[in-house]
């Protein structure tokens, strides 16, 4: 089962924690996590209003995950 994980929120940045994708997102009233098993995702798409570091690139290349780059509309710009 392929799930893709969409990362589009203004803001939002893509790390690693504990060998896992970590989602962290910032809003004015409070700060948002979430932790994503490697194994089970087959696609990162990445908006251009989001960050991601060099940890979670190389995770991703490590377990194959297709990073897809988007643009404000949601199109592939780049892998």
């Amino acid at each position: 089962m392929k799930v893709y994980l969409t990362i589009d929120s203004p803001g939002s940045y893509l790390h690693v924690k504990d060998e896992m994708f970590e989602i962290l997102i910032r809003t004015k009233e409070k700060e948002i996590k979430k932790l994503f098993s490697p194994n089970k995702l087959s696609a990162i798409l990445i908006n251009t209003k989001s960050a991601v570091s060099g940890q979670a690139v190389t995770l991703g290349l490590t377990y194959s995950i297709d990073i897809i780059f988007t643009n404000d509309f949601n199109d592939p710009v780049g892998r």
